[in-house]
């Protein structure tokens, strides 16, 4: 998955974005405008700073449904009582 925002740095994520298709991995791009190198593409608004913000929500939902195909259960992951406290 590659993140490009509006900031400048994108041009950078890009090339590296081009070093690893070129191993053979699937680019999955989320941006504000398509490009090349992606292979699915994931439109995101162009807010300036805050594009990584609505970025995020891409991410959520693919590993909400990881876990559902995983057959885990997304609303009480293991271990979650030795890291939150519960009363």
């Amino acid at each position: 998955m590659v993140f490009a925002a509006n900031d400048g740095v994108d041009k950078e994520i890009i090339s590296n974005a081009m070093e690893v298709k070129a191993r053979g991995a699937e680019v999955i791009g989320i941006s504000y405008q398509n490009n090349e190198v992606f292979e699915q593409y994931l439109p995101v608004a162009d807010n300036g700073l805050l594009i990584p913000l609505a970025s995020i929500v891409y991410t959520q939902l693919l590993a909400y449904y990881i876990a559902l195909e995983k057959k885990l259960d997304p609303d009480k992951p293991r271990n979650l009582a030795k890291s939150v406290t519960v009363k």
